[in-house]
């Protein structure tokens, strides 16, 4: 650990100086074809996205790791769509209701796999006390996603069949 360093900050450090060693040590061109910047900045994005996704305190930390991940631009619309869910999980655990809704929409409107993401927006506003709104999204849940157990047993102990 080096001192006065934030978790944080170590980890952009050190994913700084493995870009510049991956740079300046790999062929000037990786075997897919992308630059050695391209690739580089790939592993880096997909370290941020094992982050994000890990759900480990500090939560705070986690949705820094997704907003950097998206701001890459180098994810595709439905990597976007996953990590808007991921970070919309996490704002619904910190009970930062209104940016998990705002990112759980921004991730429907990119994605058709789109069945949990309703169902995190329908815990949403059931934690917000919406349960007219809630019942709605678990429905499209639903809709979506009809085979999945965790939405099955949702719309069963709402009482929504």
């Amino acid at each position: 650990m080096i001192r006065g360093l934030t978790i944080n900050m170590q980890f952009h450090l050190m994913t700084k100086i493995i870009l510049l060693i991956l740079v300046i040590s790999l062929p000037s061109r990786a075997q897919d074809g992308r630059t050695n910047h391209e690739a580089a900045l790939g592993q880096i994005v997909n370290t941020q996205i094992a982050h994000c996704r890990s759900m480990e305190p500090p939560l705070e930390e986690k949705a820094n790791f997704c907003s950097e991940a998206i701001k890459s631009k180098t994810l595709n619309r439905d990597q976007i769509a996953e990590v808007l869910r991921f970070r919309g999980i996490i704002y619904l655990k910190l009970t930062q209701y209104q940016k998990a809704i705002e990112d759980f929409n921004l991730s429907i409107q990119l994605s058709s796999e789109v069945g949990l993401t309703y169902y995190y927006k329908g815990l949403t506003f059931e934690a917000m006390g919406e349960d007219k709104k809630a019942n709605g999204q678990y429905k499209n849940a639903r809709l979506y996603s009809p085979g999945d157990p965790v939405i099955i047993q949702k719309i069963i102990d709402r009482n929504l069949n």
